[in-house]
């Protein structure tokens, strides 16, 4: 489906899982006549509940239409009531080739630890047809799959937060159609006996009501960027801490120089201390080195030989490494992976700082 197309999560009413409105949006298509009057709202929520037992409200499947107008030779017979909605000439939607199956069924298990629970859903539909495309050509060909392809998970030590798939629905469905959303906000995890951050109520859930603008997924965790309601600087509410959410009527506020991209480029969701960037430079080993001149630590950076002040680490095979970085927790933990196979030569501030924390470590395994 064309990539502009909205996808949201909706949980049937008895149903316990979140069914994907993909396969919802892509039903609907099946359903529309391919000339005039068409067919009505309530003439398709009946034929989705008859012929695919999906049960949604009536904005759902209107708002559904809408979408597939923008994407879809869909038009709206709007001459008589009730309105009724057709295709102006057959759809036929682009196949899944081969190799993009294979690819889909390698990314399988790494996405399954990478992607919250209540997210997964939208994925279901594609990657049970990259199985299906990728099945169906090993038995036409008389190969077995584990002998063709093989995926080496990157350890994940950590799981993806466990997200509410109703909470998940609801701020979609606030996000979506523009209005304000209330939500009950757990405050992050507290030790025994820890006295709260400054200026963080000792509470352990608030109340907010929020201006939703964007969804952003961020390695394992989901975020909402928003604005609480009555202040005007912008936050980020992790979606795993939302524990009830409720859709309002109260019309959402977008500040007309919020851009998406550029709050992205400001380094916000890397939890960015510096967000100008600075000149990284560091000695590195021969092993590293041959890593990153294969992945680069950004666009810019260059590996050569070391300068006269640290002519030293040449006889080892040591290399300088100089790039454009943005001081952020993502950039510390990197550093701190390497151990003896970096040393950060400037900026001095960022060479101290890694130098206390390493003393810092060394005392641990001395005591």
């Amino acid at each position: 489906m064309n990539k502009n197309t909205t996808l949201t999560a909706e949980t049937s009413g008895n149903q316990q899982t979140t069914s994907s409105s993909l396969m919802r949006q892509w039903q609907l298509l099946q359903l529309l006549p391919q000339h005039g009057p068409g067919a009505t709202v309530s003439e398709l929520l009946a034929a989705l509940k008859d012929e695919f037992q999906v049960q949604v409200g009536r904005r759902t499947v209107e708002r559904d239409l809408e979408t597939l107008s923008l994407v879809f030779p869909l038009t709206c017979n709007d001459k008589s009531k009730p309105f009724g909605w057709y295709l102006t000439h057959s759809v036929q939607l682009p196949q899944m080739t081969l190799p993009e199956a294979l690819l889909l069924h390698l990314a399988e298990p790494e996405l399954a630890s990478l992607v919250p629970g209540a997210v997964r859903p939208l994925l279901s539909p594609r990657l049970a047809e990259a199985a299906r495309l990728v099945r169906d050509s090993a038995q036409s060909k008389q190969w077995q799959l584990s002998e063709k392809i093989a995926f080496l998970p990157t350890p994940q030590l950590q799981q993806a937060p466990v997200v509410g798939a109703e909470v998940l629905f609801t701020v979609q469905t606030a996000l979506l159609d523009d209005v304000c959303l209330s939500i009950n906000y757990s405050s992050p995890y507290r030790l025994p006996a820890e006295p709260a951050a400054q200026g963080i109520s000792d509470k352990t859930n608030s109340r907010f009501l929020l201006h939703p603008l964007a969804l952003v997924q961020n390695g394992m965790q989901l975020y909402l960027v928003a604005i609480v309601d009555g202040y005007s600087d912008t936050r980020l509410f992790a979606i795993h801490r939302i524990s009830t959410a409720q859709v309002t009527e109260k019309p959402a506020e977008r500040p007309a120089d919020f851009h998406l991209q550029q709050y992205l480029h400001s380094g916000a969701l890397q939890f960015v201390s510096e967000p100008i960037p600075f000149t990284l430079c560091a000695m590195v080993d021969p092993a590293l080195a041959r890593l990153l001149a294969e992945a680069p630590l950004g666009q810019q950076m260059r590996l050569e030989q070391a300068t006269t002040a640290t002519q030293a680490a040449c006889a080892q095979g040591w290399l300088q490494l100089t790039t454009e970085v943005s001081d952020s927790w993502n950039l510390r933990l990197w550093l701190q992976s390497q151990g003896s196979r970096i040393e950060v030569v400037s900026p001095p501030w960022l060479r101290q700082q890694l130098q206390d924390e390493l003393l810092q470590t060394l005392a641990l395994y001395q005591r």
